[in-house]
């Protein structure tokens, strides 16, 4: 490869447990060990004095306006990322693997005609939308529109895009009919093959990972509990995560009575472990574009119960891996996960299913080479 790698994104790499921040770290490190140079920027690699009181405002701003909160966080990340890059691309040919629209801008501004710019849509629909179902920004207010604009700007300056499903790449088409024309790459998330687990005493029946947020929709699966419940077969579950939604999640417990059956485990960095203390993953989100706690759960041998949402049916094939539920019938959902847990056979041949389809299709090893082939284009 005659390119260096530079991966530009707005997160730090130095702590947190995203799915962007999991991917790109990752991908640094297996394009390392293929003999890769590559270079992770991001705003705080500015070495500004400024960098950290300015974003410390942010702390400022968030409770008071959500807009205002978003506007300061994407102008003055998109700032400080550009400066660094300045610095990082004058030094010879790269290819910048961008993780987000105002990366891949900053670095087709910061970079000269020996710099391409590829950039990975994390999204769903759009970067506005993704805030907008985090109740930040209203989806028809003045900063979304001006989001918008600023990813068709950015979408015009890179030289390729990767998708993580066939369904994100379809709604994201539709939304930027403009991207059709740009070369484009559908490449799965790989899941890191995770250490030997011991499937002993089970902790709970169930179990979902994510953030407590509205678009995760955990509210769904304890209305499920509930409704097992009060048909006579309960069973226990855990929610791993934290995030804005955890206190009225909470109170939904209280209220509907299922103290004794939820358990709320909050943010844990190794899930394999916790997932492989129970016999079944349910998921509910309503938007979801891939759908890497799926993976993580077939990972460890556990089958899995979600919604038809987004890229999800790439991963799932209703009966095989799992079930597919309907998110609007949480009386149908609950017999789907009572029968489940009733069925050892079943459950055992869809974890075998699933662990196949993580071994072919989501470890590193196949999925990395993909990458690193449109990396060299």
């Amino acid at each position: 490869m005659d390119r260096r790698v530079v991966i530009a994104t707005l997160q730090p790499d130095t702590h947190g447990g995203t799915g962007v921040q999991t991917h790109f770290r990752q991908v640094a490190r297996h394009l390392r060990s293929a003999g890769v140079p590559v270079e992770i920027v991001t705003p705080f690699s500015a070495e500004r004095p400024l960098v950290y009181p300015v974003f410390a405002v942010r702390r400022l701003l968030a409770p008071l306006s959500g807009a205002a909160d978003v506007w300061w966080y994407r102008t003055w990340h998109a700032r400080f990322l550009r400066r660094a890059l300045r610095r990082v691309l004058a030094t010879g040919p790269a290819v910048v693997y961008a993780q987000d629209p105002l990366a891949a801008r900053a670095a087709a501004e910061a970079g000269g005609p020996d710099v391409r710019v590829v950039l990975r849509v994390h999204f769903s629909g759009s970067e506005a939308l993704e805030w907008a179902s985090r109740g930040r920004i209203a989806m028809d207010g003045r900063l979304a529109r001006s989001m918008i604009r600023s990813d068709e700007v950015a979408f015009r300056r890179i030289d390729g895009v990767v998708f993580v499903s066939e369904a994100q790449r379809a709604e994201v088409l539709g939304r930027y009919p403009s991207l059709a024309a740009i070369p484009g790459w559908t490449i799965p998330n790989a899941v890191e093959e995770p250490p030997r687990v011991v499937h002993g005493e089970v902790v709970a029946d169930a179990v979902t990972v994510g953030a407590l947020e509205p678009r995760k929709n955990q509210r769904f699966l304890l209305e499920v509990c509930a409704a097992a419940r009060d048909a006579g077969s309960p069973f226990s579950l855990t929610v791993v995560g934290d995030g804005p939604d955890r206190g009225p999640l909470e109170r939904a417990v209280a209220d509907l009575g299922l103290r004794d059956l939820v358990t709320f485990a909050g943010f844990v960095a190794d899930v394999a472990p916790v997932l492989a203390g129970h016999r079944l993953y349910v998921h509910a989100a309503t938007q979801e574009t891939f759908g890497l706690a799926l993976v993580e759960a077939m990972a460890v041998g556990l089958p899995v119960v979600a919604p038809p949402t987004g890229g999800i049916p790439e991963l799932v094939h209703d009966g095989v891996e799992g079930i597919l539920w309907d998110l609007g019938d949480p009386t149908g959902a609950a017999r789907i996960v009572t029968e489940l847990l009733g069925d050892d056979a079943r459950r055992r041949e869809m974890a075998a299913a699933g662990r196949l389809r993580y071994t072919s299709t989501y470890t590193p090893e196949a999925v990395m080479p993909m990458l690193l082939e449109v990396l060299r284009v």
